[in-house]
């Protein structure tokens, strides 16, 4: 039951709105945002932030160390416990980041391209230079408009796109297109 937790840990960036909601109507339990202190990018067309903020592993560290503030916080007696695992988990972090950052160097630079119904990988393109494109911005829980399938279609034709793959959620007759 939620008014038994401790602690709740969210993304925040707007991510959990309807959550947070409910939350505060049964409990009384901190929450804690993760993505606190993450620059956020901004949804296009939008006042409101991109919530897929985890997809740059610089900003995963940022994450872990707030679930440690919060973890010390509500648990201080096992405080050395955290930072034990919090810190072996940076490094980890901190070579996947470079893992990441050798393997972009084995693509050719104008195939630094991902494109996907969601365009909900833009904070990984700005961490690792590539370009990001999405049929609709956020979890549009529709078919793109002709107009936005068009505007795909052209980027692939022009970018000379080498490779598409489609996610499970999407119609896939607009691969066949």
């Amino acid at each position: 039951k939620a008014e038994d937790a401790n602690l709740f840990i969210l993304n925040g960036l707007g991510l959990e709105e309807k959550i947070l909601s409910s939350l505060r109507n049964v409990t009384n339990t901190k929450v804690v945002f993760a993505s606190e202190g993450v620059e956020p990018i901004p949804i296009a067309g939008e006042d409101e932030p991109d919530p897929h903020a985890w997809l740059d592993v610089r900003w995963v560290i940022t994450y872990v160390k707030n679930i440690y503030d919060a973890l010390i916080t509500i648990d201080p007696d096992n405080a050395k416990y955290y930072l034990t695992n919090t810190d072996v988990y940076i490094e980890q972090l901190i070579r996947l980041d470079q893992l990441i950052k050798d393997s972009v160097l084995q693509i050719p630079e104008d195939n630094r391209v991902i494109i996907l119904s969601e365009n909900a990988m833009k904070y990984f393109g700005e961490a690792y230079g590539f370009q990001t494109e999405g049929i609709w911005e956020l979890n549009s829980h529709e078919e793109g408009t002709p107009q936005q399938i068009s505007r795909i279609v052209d980027i692939v034709k022009e970018q000379q796109i080498p490779a598409l793959f489609i996610e499970t959620t999407v119609d896939s007759r607009y691969m066949d297109t």
